[in-house]
């Protein structure tokens, strides 16, 4: 995987400009601002900095497997504290520098669905436990990722050879019931199929459709 991003990394960004873009790219900047911006934030499989293109954190340590991302990253960002090691591999949080810990808030964006084998709830459950060590008591853990549908959606870089992991509900909430946090709550980020996606207001409307019927989602929780 991370080969793969590393010779995508340059030209990244490019693919993501149209309009339904955009507008996913503002709904999931309004959530996440006030859990954000002024902060001190790990984000996970940080990828070119979406984080940092959308927000403003206080700091920002950002992790990826991938060199090129990072370079990417560092590029647009030379104050990010980048980190290279991939999530959920066995020692992955000692790469995080001390001095950076606890956090106020653990993000991800576009991302989730990279960071545990798919449909598995245990390693899910394991990444969300970690997590909660590095937030500090009070702060949020707010992960983005790919909802089953998003099987569907053709603008998916290289599609339809390659279609990407999704992150199933049913599977969080499994993980979810032994992390010790509080939630989650699932919040869909985009439901208007990309055919119809030349209306904002269209777009907008279809925001109030239930979670799985997203083509992706936030969900968060606080650690109590």
């Amino acid at each position: 995987m991370a080969d793969g991003y590393d010779d995508l990394a340059p030209d990244y960004d490019s693919h993501f400009t149209r309009p339904v873009d955009r507008w996913e790219d503002d709904r999931l900047t309004g959530i996440l601002r006030p859990v954000v911006d002024e902060n001190n934030v790990l984000d996970l499989g940080c990828g070119t900095g979406w984080l940092l293109d959308h927000t403003t954190p206080a700091h920002c340590t950002a992790v990826d497997s991938a060199a090129g991302m990072l370079a990417e990253l560092i590029r647009k960002h030379p104050r990010v504290t980048a980190v290279k090691a991939e999530v959920g591999a066995d020692g992955w949080h000692e790469a995080i520098p001390r001095l950076n810990r606890p956090f106020d808030a653990v993000t991800s964006t576009w991302a989730l669905q990279y960071l545990f084998p798919e449909g598995d709830a245990g390693e899910l459950a394991a990444l969300l436990a970690e997590c909660r060590r590095l937030v500090r008591p009070g702060g949020v853990i707010a992960l983005h990722g790919y909802l089953p549908r998003y099987r569907n959606r053709h603008h998916y870089i290289g599609w339809p050879r390659h279609v990407p992991p999704v992150v199933r509900p049913d599977v969080v909430a499994r993980a979810s019931a032994t992390s010790g946090l509080h939630g989650p709550r699932l919040i869909g980020c985009g439901a208007l199929p990309d055919a119809l996606a030349v209306s904002e207001r269209l777009w907008q409307g279809a925001l109030s459709l239930p979670g799985g019927w997203h083509y992706s989602g936030l969900w968060m929780w606080s650690r109590t």
